[in-house]
C-alpha cells in the first residue's frame, strides 16, 4: 500500500503566509545555520521546527501531535506521535504525554510498549482530533490521572 508523505508546520513568518502550511519537509543549510521548510506545489516556505508534524494517514484527518479524543470516553485524551521505536504513531494519554515531556519517564521505554493506531480502534471508539500540541496546550493541562 502507497501513502502520500505530507508534513505540516507552522511558517516562520506566519502573518505572511497563513496559520499552516502542508506540503514536502526537508532541512538545509544557510549560511552553516540549518533551517526547515515545507515545499508546496507553489512556493518553498521556512517553517518553526518544533511545529512539523507528520499526516498519518488514518482517518479523520489525523497528523502527528494532534490532541484526539474518543467519543465514547470523553474524559480521556491522547497525543499523537510517531513512534521510533516501532515505526509507526502511536497514542499517549494526556497523563502519559506530560510524564515524558517533564523527563519523568522515559520516552523509548515507553515507544516500545506502544502499538501503533490504527483505523479499527479509531472507528471503535469513535476519535476525533480537537486540536494539536502547538495550538492548544490548554487542552493538555487537565488530566484525569
Amino acid at each position: 500500500m502507497n501513502r502520500q508523505i505530507k508534513s505540516r508546520a507552522k511558517p516562520i513568518n506566519k502573518d505572511y503566509y497563513g496559520e499552516w502550511v502542508t506540503g514536502f519537509y526537508f532541512q538545509d543549510l544557510d549560511n552553516g545555520e540549518i533551517k526547515h521548510y515545507i515545499k508546496s506545489c507553489e512556493s518553498t516556505i521556512e517553517v518553526i521546527p518544533e511545529t512539523v508534524g507528520q499526516y498519518t494517514g488514518l482517518p479523520f484527518n489525523i497528523w502527528e501531535n494532534d490532541i484526539i479524543k474518543s467519543r465514547t470516553n470523553p474524559n480521556t485524551i491522547y497525543v499523537v506521535i510517531w513512534n521510533e521505536i516501532n515505526c509507526c504513531f502511536s497514542a499517549f494519554d494526556n497523563y502519559e504525554y506530560k510524564l515524558i515531556l517533564e523527563d519523568k519517564l522515559s520516552r523509548k521505554n515507553s515507544l516500545a510498549n506502544k502499538r501503533n493506531i490504527n483505523p479499527d480502534w479509531l472507528a471503535k471508539y469513535q476519535f476525533e482530533p480537537i486540536g494539536n500540541t502547538t495550538d492548544n496546550t490548554e487542552l493538555l493541562t487537565n488530566t484525569n490521572k
